[in-house]
Parts: C-alpha cells; sequence; structure tokens
C-alpha cells in the first residue's frame, strides 16, 4: 500500500494493511488511530469492537467540546488501554528510514508497554518511555509544538 497524494515514494511493510473499512481493524491486538483531532471521535464511532490497545497518533483537541484525545477514546472505548505515540517527527523523514525517536506513554503502565514497543519499534524508529502516561504525552506534545513556533534566530 501507499499514500499516492501525499507520501507516494514511501510503501507500508507487507505486514501492515491500510483500509478505509474501519471493521477489518476490528479484530486486531492494536489499533493506531492515526486520525485528525477533529476527526477521532467519528472515526472511532465506525469502529465495531476495539481491541486491548489503542495507539493515539493525532495531536490537539477536539475544536467543539475541548476534550484531548486522550479522553474521547477514554469514553468511547473504556474497556480499552490508551497509549500515545508522540513525536515530533516528519512523516517523510520516517518514511525514508531517517532516524528518529518517539514517546511511547503507555497508560497502562509497563504491562502495556512490553506488549506495544516491539511492535512498533522499528531499526530507524527507536521508541522513549519517558513519559507516564497518556496526559503527560499530550502535555509534551503541546510544549514541543510551542516550542516549535519560536524562530530559531530568537534568543531563549
Amino acid at each position: 500500500h501507499t499514500n499516492s497524494l501525499f507520501l507516494p515514494s514511501a510503501s507500508l511493510a507487507p505486514t501492515i494493511r491500510a483500509t478505509s473499512q474501519l471493521a477489518d481493524a476490528a479484530g486486531h491486538d492494536i489499533l493506531l488511530l492515526v486520525t485528525p483531532a477533529q476527526h477521532l471521535a467519528a472515526t472511532m464511532a465506525e469502529v465495531p469492537a476495539f481491541p486491548r490497545d489503542l495507539v493515539l497518533c493525532a495531536k490537539g483537541m477536539e475544536p467543539e467540546t475541548g476534550r484531548t484525545m486522550h479522553e474521547v477514546p477514554a469514553q468511547v472505548a473504556p474497556g480499552s488501554e490508551i497509549a500515545v505515540l508522540s513525536g515530533p517527527t516528519f512523516a517523510h523523514e520516517v518514511a525514508a528510514g531517517m532516524p528518529t525517536a518517539v514517546t511511547l506513554a503507555c497508560g497502562g503502565g509497563e504491562a502495556q508497554w512490553q506488549r506495544l514497543a516491539p511492535a512498533i519499534a522499528r531499526p530507524a524508529l527507536g521508541l522513549i518511555n519517558a513519559v507516564p502516561g497518556p496526559v503527560a504525552a499530550a502535555l509534551r506534545t503541546g510544549l514541543d509544538s510551542l516550542v516549535n513556533l519560536i524562530p530559531k534566530d530568537h534568543p531563549a
């Protein structure tokens, strides 16, 4: 599979299957939700059943409700453990295999980390387990975004 619109030169590994049919994703042990913040709740409403582990890859808040990304699945899929995968990264660099590290903040603690880290980490994609849960990851992502807005030639 490829994303011909945004990453035409990148192909997904054969073990990963992209689908627009969310019912197809319901039978898996891990579900990565890579959806813009404003569409997360509506997207989740289309999933018939949720796995044990949900990994949020969206940042931000719902514009209408002010809910953060970890609050949406906590309400929609209360039986799932929520983790947050947070950059900053650039999709084209990750797709090109450039080395990067991201934070995987697991609301399910060490046991969830042990399930998710081997499934997500890759030789050029390192995972950091330094943030205690999804709330802290959301705060870290927000701070990273603010720091990136500061002009580089402006002294801190």
